[in-house]
């Protein structure tokens, strides 16, 4: 009787032979990777870095879900087998094996009778096995969603990643511009103040100089109203040549008419001479006047033309001493 249990145990056992199961743990492990295989088909991936990073992650994972349920199948199993064991095989009596020692064959045999009871602990049995790998499937399935739920939020956390990686980096180069900025900030207003210095610098000058194109104006005022002074005395002079000529006319009569003539002349060359002096007066007085309003547009005007004004006065004030030489002369 031990030779055939020992048998029928290495070989199959004899619930397996009147109970065939309807698949095995291959047919298990085959159909998680077609339904893994469906699911991944119809996630539509973020991008294909991500899927390859993620592939033996799953993968590994996977193993080791299977790997574990294959133990805890194992197990229950070899429990189940056990536990089914001893509900069919009933002890055998000392008493009974000590009498009959041939009859034995016929007690196993008898022993070994299904009955409804049997088959009723049987069929329970398969229903709890049943029920018990529905339940690992349920929670394999449950795995595999969380595994998946999981991988979703990875997925959505390295993008948030990526995105602040992003934000990061612009906030670096923005950082970066704007240093650069300040710094172009710190030189442009190291040379405005350098401008700023020279300008100041200028305007002294300026301001010198206008110092002392008041001085030469005044100057040249006092000039010209000497001019006008002598002007005057000539006028003077003239007049009282004229009542001269005329009286020294009235007096000598015709006797000295041809030295009156000759005084006439030369009083005509020096009444032409007195005009154009005059003239050329006149002339070097609205110079003068140019050059007045040109000192008063002064502190309006840019320092080029400034500079134009400062020519032409130069200009009129050498007139004015040209005409003074030819005066004294």
């Amino acid at each position: 009787m031990e030779n055939t249990l020992s048998s029928s145990r290495d070989d199959h056992h004899w619930v397996e032979e009147i109970f065939p199961p309807r698949f095995t743990f291959q047919n298990l492990l085959e159909s998680q990777t077609n339904t893994n295989k469906q699911c991944s088909s119809s996630m539509n991936p973020p991008s294909a870095l991500s899927t390859d990073i993620a592939e033996p992650q799953r993968s590994h994972r996977r193993e080791m879900y299977l790997k574990a349920l294959k133990e805890v199948q194992q197990t229950e199993r070899l429990r189940k087998k056990e536990a089914l064991a001893k509900r069919i095989i009933r002890p055998v009596d000392e008493g009974e094996t000590s009498e009959n020692p041939t009859d034995q064959s016929e007690t196993a045999g008898q022993r070994c009778i299904w009955n409804e009871r049997d088959i009723t602990k049987l069929r329970a049995g398969l229903e709890e096995v049943e029920r018990d790998r529905w339940r690992l499937k349920r929670q394999l399935s449950c795995s595999e969603e969380q595994l998946k739920a999981e991988h979703e939020e990875r997925m959505k956390l390295q993008g948030l990643v990526e995105k602040l990686e992003e934000q990061l980096s612009l906030s670096k180069k923005r950082a970066a511009r704007q240093a650069l900025m300040i710094n172009d900030l710190k030189s442009e207003s190291q040379k405005m103040n350098a401008q700023l210095q020279k300008l100041t610098i200028q305007v002294r000058e300026t301001e010198e100089e206008a110092d002392r194109w008041k001085t030469s104006l005044s100057k040249a005022k006092e000039d010209v109203q000497q001019i006008v002074q002598e002007r005057s005395n000539l006028a003077w002079e003239l007049e009282r040549a004229q009542a001269q000529c005329k009286s020294e006319g009235d007096r000598l009569g015709k006797a000295a008419r041809i030295e009156n003539e000759a005084v006439v002349l030369k009083l005509q060359r020096e009444v032409k001479q007195t005009r154009a002096d005059l003239c050329a007066e006149r002339e070097s007085h609205a110079r003068s006047r140019t050059a007045l309003e040109l000192l008063r547009r002064h502190f309006s005007i840019p320092h080029a033309q400034v500079i134009l004004s400062q020519k032409h006065l130069l200009l009129v004030m050498s007139g004015l001493k040209r005409y003074q030489s030819t005066s004294t002369h």
